[in-house]
């Protein structure tokens, strides 16, 4: 995938500057996905406008990956490799199976109940029905 990052809406860009000037300087993105054998890898290169604007985009996403919260994904965001070469930031990053099949739902759950009320009974036979009994 190749993205060209367009600037933050002005009413955005006012409540959170720091973040305006981080996507102000990304010129584009490219990035790729692929499966390997333990997973996925994502590949990512992040150009910037110039050598302080990849420092920059770097920092925030070092913020990114190093300030998660959940336990379980600590260890996963931490696994996110980032290096900056001049005027590019890459990221190298290999997610387990395990943690895909956690973002794509568990399929042998069975699926939450319909809301409303339960289906109706079916209808009883007419009197004059012959019977499924077997003898």
């Amino acid at each position: 995938m190749e993205l060209r990052p367009r600037p933050l809406p002005a009413p955005l860009a006012e409540r959170y500057p720091a973040i305006a000037r981080v996507i102000a300087g990304v010129e584009r993105v490219r990035a790729t996905a692929s499966l390997v054998d333990r997973g996925a890898r994502i590949e990512a290169e992040l150009g910037a406008r110039s050598a302080e604007d990849a420092q920059r985009a770097q920092r925030f996403l070092m913020a990114l990956r190093d300030n998660v919260q959940a336990p379980r994904s600590v260890e996963l965001m931490r696994s996110a490799q980032l290096e900056q070469l001049g005027k590019a930031v890459r990221l190298r990053w290999d997610v387990p199976a395990s943690a895909i099949l956690t973002w794509l739902g568990d399929d042998t759950a069975p699926p939450p109940a319909a809301p409303g009320p339960p289906p109706a009974a079916p209808a009883p036979p007419p009197p004059d029905a012959p019977s499924r009994r077997f003898e």
